[in-house]
């Protein structure tokens, strides 16, 4: 080394001095920590010596999706919820639920009388109901209802309960009303009620030809009385609460229901009016919301009025092809313009227009009789309108 350097000194560092520097070094240590905890103490790299722009887009790669820092936070915010706030939640529901399940078996549950009154709910009522207690677990639907006692329900004197055999061959109790008619027992069909106005006449009681012991009604309105002959007695007055009933054979089968038949005069008044009425549906355009076309003709509902107006429009259709065929044939007659020959008559339009006039005779003859003109009378309104067209259409050339 050249003499004219000078020397480096060994620098003075004592202890203080580098307690100091480790202390120092220790905070930022534990600040990079915490930022970067955080997320905020990222190093940015130096490439070159140059330091990155901060405010360049960063890749796709690198971007944070949307609402990460919002879930973050929320879930954060739900950590704090301590465990014992809800322990202690706990414990209060189930130191209540205690209390209630005292009080409803009829013990005081450590309440006051004070306190007593201020509840809400009436434990007592509850307990006298039944409504809940020990057997408030048990599935009613299994249970099959049954009076108390096993005395009949005397609510419904019109449709008590009895008993039947279903088709399984058990026995069963339900309202008669609920009861399958083809299931109801004997004994139903007996002990009417002599007060029932409420009746159905006029009907019959069918019965087998065998001799079965059963039950029907005659004699006056309200009696019953056993019977074990085949015969048929008719069933003058049925109350209707027993109508079904008493339509049921002793071994439970139906056979026979009523059936509604007119009177006489009913049925006469019936007849008549049918009678009275058109057999004929006639269209009417007037029921219907629709545009008809430009050609539609409503005819009339009276048939005599229907059937002219058809005799009519014939008629008219007839005159128009007549007139047309003749219209036809008067421009064949003419001369051609520029001295062109004239095609003479074919035997078709002959033919044609000989047929048209015997069809208008034969309608203009059905047509006086249907309206009773004399046959005197030869000439019509129509006939002299065609025959002075006629006679200008053949009077036209030759003034030409």
């Amino acid at each position: 080394m050249a003499s004219g350097s000078k020397k480096v000194g060994k620098a003075n560092v004592n202890a203080s001095s580098f307690f100091d520097l480790k202390a120092e070094l220790a905070k930022h240590e534990d600040a990079f920590a915490k930022s970067k905890l955080v997320g905020k103490g990222r190093v940015e790299p130096i490439v070159g010596g140059v330091k990155k722009d901060k405010d360049k887009k960063p890749p796709a790669w690198a971007r944070q999706n949307k609402g990460v820092k919002d879930r973050a936070r929320r879930d954060a915010e739900l950590e704090q919820v301590s465990k014992p706030t809800l322990e202690s939640a706990r414990a209060a529901l189930e130191r209540k639920a205690q209390i209630y399940d005292k009080l409803q078996r009829g013990k005081g549950g450590g309440l006051s009388e004070k306190q007593r009154e201020a509840l809400l709910v009436d434990f007592d009522d509850r307990y006298d109901d039944g409504s809940s207690g020990d057997g408030s677990d048990r599935d009613e639907s299994l249970v099959v209802p049954r009076p108390p006692n096993g005395e009949p329900d005397e609510g419904d004197p019109d449709d008590p309960i009895i008993e039947y055999e279903d088709e399984f061959g058990r026995i069963r109790t339900a309202r008669r009303s609920d009861v399958p008619r083809d299931r109801l027992p004997e004994t139903s069909m007996t002990d009417i009620p002599a007060d029932d106005e409420s009746t159905i006449t006029n009907a019959t009681c069918f019965r087998p030809t065998k001799k079965v012991q059963t039950s029907c009604v005659s004699g006056s309105p309200g009696s019953a009385h056993r019977h074990a002959l085949d015969l048929t007695p008719p069933i003058t007055s049925v109350p209707l609460s027993l109508a079904l009933s008493l339509l049921v054979f002793a071994d439970g089968r139906a056979t026979h229901f009523p059936v509604y038949e007119p009177t006489a005069e009913k049925r006469a008044e019936v007849e008549l009016s049918l009678l009275e009425s058109s057999p004929f549906a006639r269209y009417d355009a007037s029921k219907d919301n629709r545009a008809t076309g430009a050609g539609f003709y409503q005819f009339s509902a009276d048939e005599e009025t229907r059937a002219r107006q058809m005799e009519e429009l014939k008629q008219a259709r007839v005159d128009t092809v007549i007139a047309r065929a003749e219209a036809e044939a008067d421009a064949e007659d003419r001369p051609a313009l520029g001295g062109a020959e004239v095609k003479p008559r074919s035997r078709a339009i002959e033919k044609r227009r000989k047929e048209l006039d015997e069809r208008r005779q034969m309608l203009e003859t059905k047509r006086r009789k249907l309206l009773g003109i004399s046959g005197e009378d030869d000439t019509t309104g129509a006939d002299d309108f065609l025959a002075s067209l006629e006679r200008d259409l053949l009077s036209a050339p030759a003034k030409a």
